[in-house]
């Protein structure tokens, strides 16, 4: 969706929806890393109160908290197999924002094509965590 106001144009892509807890389901699910090239996830920070900016965090929008003054939230974005092995670290950071939405190319933390099987995402915003899996298809 594109935007425009008196000062600035920007585009917005809408974080996926969430089922329970903070991380959305992974969008496509299975995913074929031959056909699609990008699986996204989203992780929706606990009660965060927000706003539409116009900068972007990995391709989608930033939403800023209204506070004056936030706190920044640390928030990780992690891939294990089913073995519970870390496959890669998506993402690692503070921030200050209510969304994060983070793309996954199937690749491990080598940058090596994962083989097909179920992988699951782990993410922790504060001390809230959740997790969803999907199945990855060559």
């Amino acid at each position: 969706t594109r935007f425009t106001t008196d000062s600035d144009t920007f585009t917005t892509i809408a974080a996926f929806p969430r089922e329970e807890g903070i991380l959305s389901s992974p969008s496509p699910n299975p995913f074929f890393p031959s056909r699609d090239t990008r699986l996204w996830i989203s992780v929706t920070i606990p009660d965060a109160t927000s706003i539409v900016s116009s900068q972007s965090v990995s391709g989608g929008p930033q939403l800023v908290t209204a506070q004056n003054d936030p706190d920044p939230i640390a928030v990780t974005i992690r891939v294990y197999d089913v073995l519970g092995r870390l496959v890669k670290n998506l993402y690692e950071d503070e921030v200050y924002v209510a969304v994060v939405n983070q793309e996954w190319d199937g690749t491990n933390q080598r940058g090596d094509p994962v083989p097909s099987g179920m992988y699951f995402f782990k993410a922790k915003a504060g001390t809230t965590v959740g997790t969803q899996k999907v199945l990855v298809i060559r």
